[in-house]
């Protein structure tokens, strides 16, 4: 079962839904990725990280195999982070958490959502009524 999270603009309009999973797009292709899904501050938090990293290990004077672990491990790291960034890159965009939803497909979890989104709806248009 996969996890994921809605996010609805403040002002009303589309939901939109974020997988809470590994990102092997954010893993292999990284910077890219970042340029992408519009996460500007994590670019240059990337490119800033790169830079002071091959500068360290430039002065270190490490082997290569320990300077590809290292860059394997950051990629790694921004592979299993993407969904957080992702996330956040939402609220500052003025989306907001409205629910958490596990299913099996996207299918499944949009239409759980929505059917638990209209029953709250109907409760409170109840609830105002009375």
């Amino acid at each position: 079962m996969a996890v994921h999270t809605v996010h609805a603009p403040t002002g009303g309009g589309d939901a939109l839904f974020v997988r809470e999973q590994f990102s092997w797009p954010a893993f292999v292709f990284g910077p890219f990725w970042l340029a992408w899904r519009r996460l500007w501050l994590g670019l240059a938090l990337w490119l800033a990280a790169a830079v002071l990293v091959g500068l360290g290990l430039w002065v270190s004077r490490l082997s290569t195999d320990a300077v590809a672990f290292i860059i394997l491990l950051a990629q790694a790291f921004l592979g299993l982070e993407a969904a957080g960034l992702a996330r956040d890159g939402l609220t500052r965009r003025g989306y907001r958490l409205v629910d958490v939803v596990v299913g099996d497909r996207r299918e499944d979890v949009e239409t759980l959502f929505f059917r638990r989104r209209s029953r709250l709806i109907a409760n409170s248009v109840a609830r105002d009524a009375a």
